[in-house]
């Protein structure tokens, strides 16, 4: 079975509310999600990211 595959159905189990072993240990791994940074680290992030992902793909165009 796929990453992906098992996730799906982690999710579904989730979104109908059933449990399971695997559901749990996922839960508890994962813990919460990051924080978002304050703007000024936010803004320079996502720019860097996107000029590095359009340099990266350079060859492509």
């Amino acid at each position: 079975m796929t990453r992906g595959t098992s996730s799906g159905r982690l999710l579904v189990e989730l979104a109908l509310g059933k449990s399971s072993q695997a559901l749990e240990n996922i839960i508890a791994v994962s813990g919460q999600p990051s924080a978002i940074p304050p703007d000024p680290f936010r803004s320079l992030g996502i720019s860097g990211r996107m000029k590095l992902v359009e340099w990266e793909s350079r060859s492509e165009i």
